[in-house]
């Protein structure tokens, strides 16, 4: 009974799903590549800069963490898993910093202003 569904979900998704080799960069860039344009670069890189410089104590230890343990097909899967289990908790702590040294107040906009810089991070962020 799976096999056969198994088999039909495969005759099924086999034509929706385009499978390229890991060497084959050519049609990697061809199939994936989003060009940006640069007037948008443009705007985006000083807040992508500061999202880079404040994210990286969080993002460069999940990075190496998943490299050492779950180094596999779905390393970019677990990345984000690890990233929404620690970023809200991430973000209470660089507040809560960035409050007992300037003032809760001026570290306000800088809680809402975080998720835009990560944001404008991954825009810019190469593709390939």
């Amino acid at each position: 009974m799976f096999l056969s569904f198994n088999e039909q979900l495969k005759q099924r998704l086999e034509p929706l799903v385009f499978a390229i080799e890991p060497n084959d960069k050519a049609t990697l860039h061809k199939k994936l590549f989003v060009q940006q344009s640069v007037s948008k670069r443009m705007v985006l890189a000083i807040p992508a800069f500061a999202g880079f410089v404040m994210h990286a104590p969080l993002y460069l230890p999940i990075k190496a963490i998943n490299q050492k343990y779950f180094n596999n097909d779905h390393f970019d899967s677990t990345v984000v898993a690890l990233l929404m289990l620690c970023y809200p908790i991430y973000l209470i702590l660089f507040w809560m910093l960035a409050g007992f040294l300037f003032g809760f107040l001026v570290a306000l906009p800088l809680f809402l202003l975080l998720p835009f810089s990560a944001w404008c991070c991954v825009q810019l962020k190469r593709q390939i």
